[in-house]
């Protein structure tokens, strides 16, 4: 009983495989070509396509997906341009839309798959190949080629193009149509300031259904140049790197997928320049006074394009800015007026200058702390001395501040001052609250809020 259970079980699995071998090579298959861009529609089934003898043609296809990874796919069929001008194709056919039997499609344009020189690129050299419409398959070499579904087979434009998931399997129709193909929409561009230069990313809305080539010396892109997206994002999207620029570049970018056209160039510059920086976004507000500085020499970059806007000052920062700023040279004698200000540092010579100017003053220990960050009313107070004259900051009105502010007593006159003066911008330095002056004394003072401070302490002066 044992044994005729086996028997049974082993017959059934023998079963199962010429069913699973027959839906392979389902001869009953067929292929319509039909469509507006053909005189008239036909029909092929498997076995018609086998019998064929004008059109036949076989070649080993190297192709990728979006893994990506390399495939060579041996295959032997018909080419789809005989298929077509059997169908009697017209002259103003544009469009391919090739169905499989679950309804699955892939669109192409009429010279993707007919006019295009493609190739394939294997051990054995590179050679140029056919479109067809392949029905014997193998992964392993012409010698192994197995009876197949009909599967759509193409070659590459370059070598490396991600052409496998263009393979469509099982056809069931062909559809040719003589609409205008759409165009595919521009790249466009993100930029990134880092530590080690600018990432550029190229951004499309279609990303998984084109690839992005581009070219970083101004010349014209094509589908030999540099691929962006190696990978769809669906699989490994940490392929796909941004493109990282140290020096004065332009980049250009196209879109090109199946069944639209290549979409026009796209360009971005990435300009590195003393007095012009790339790291601005969201500090609109300072942009122009940030710009203005930097070309008087008054500020520095953080180079690579970076100014950093939203990074602290430190005390001897400051008062380097502010006397370039008014126009004077640093110290040319050193004085040991600060404990902890020692000859020989970048700063000395511009902290001595401030002092002597009456800017800056130190602590009651004698010390000035160079390095200590800076508050945004030690910064006020600086900027209110350098466009007072006598007397006029006793006389500020102390009434403008608002009762909220988070600012020390002894810095409030100087905060009334630089407000009468224009000194303080509205909406990011200071705030206004129902007509009174909201001021964050206390907190630390970044780049963007100090060279807006100083270019209005200039317009005070």
């Amino acid at each position: 009983m044992k044994k005729r259970a086996i028997r049974i079980c082993a017959a059934a699995a023998a079963l199962f495989a010429f069913a699973v071998l027959f839906a392979f090579a389902d001869e009953s298959n067929s292929v319509t070509i039909k469509g507006d861009g053909v005189t008239r529609e036909m029909t092929y089934t498997l076995e018609d396509l086998q019998k064929l003898t004008e059109g036949v043609y076989s070649a080993a296809y190297s192709s990728e997906n979006n893994w990506p990874n390399e495939k060579i796919s041996y295959a032997k069929g018909v080419t789809l341009e005989y298929l077509l001008q059997q169908a009697g194709v017209k002259s103003d056919a544009s469009l391919i839309r090739v169905t499989s039997s679950d309804g699955y499609y892939k669109t192409f344009t009429y010279d993707q798959l007919t006019a295009d020189d493609k190739y394939s690129f294997t051990a054995g050299g590179t050679q140029k190949v056919k479109t067809i419409l392949a029905y014997q398959r193998s992964s392993e070499s012409m010698g192994t080629l197995q009876s197949c579904s009909p599967v759509l087979t193409m070659g590459q434009h370059t070598k490396g193009e991600q052409t496998y998931p263009w393979f469509v399997q099982d056809v069931a129709e062909i559809e040719v149509m003589t609409e205008e193909p759409e165009t595919w929409p521009a790249v466009t561009f993100t930029k990134k300031i880092t530590a080690n230069g600018v990432e550029v990313t190229p951004v499309h809305e279609a990303l998984n259904s084109v690839k992005i080539y581009y070219t970083t010396d101004g010349s014209a892109p094509s589908q030999s140049s540099n691929l962006y997206n190696v990978s769809a994002t669906y699989y490994q999207p940490d392929l796909n790197k941004p493109i990282l620029v140290t020096k004065n570049t332009e980049i250009k970018a196209i879109a090109v997928g199946p069944g639209k056209t290549d979409s026009p160039a796209a360009s971005v510059s990435v300009v590195f320049s003393d007095d012009s920086f790339l790291d601005l976004d969201g500090y609109e507000w300072a942009q122009s006074a940030i710009e203005e500085l930097a070309a008087k020499k008054v500020i520095n970059g953080m180079g690579n394009g970076r100014f950093a806007p939203e990074g602290q000052l430190t005390r001897a920062q400051f008062a380097k800015m502010v006397v370039l700023a008014l126009g004077y040279e640093p110290a040319a004698d050193y004085q040991a007026r600060f404990s902890d200000i020692k000859a020989g540092e970048w700063y000395t010579p511009y902290v001595l200058k401030a002092a002597e100017l009456g800017l800056i003053d130190g602590y009651t220990n004698g010390t000035f702390r160079p390095s200590q960050t800076l508050k945004k009313e030690e910064m006020v107070k600086i900027a209110a001395c350098a466009a007072a004259k006598a007397g006029e900051i006793d006389r500020a009105d102390l009434s403008v501040l608002d009762s909220s502010s988070a600012t020390s007593p002894w810095a409030k006159k100087y905060v009334a001052f630089a407000e009468e003066k224009g000194i303080l911008e509205h909406g990011h330095v200071a705030l206004i609250k129902n007509g009174k002056l909201v001021f964050a004394g206390t907190n630390t003072a970044n780049r963007a809020e100090a060279a807006s401070v100083i270019a209005q302490m200039q317009k005070a002066i």
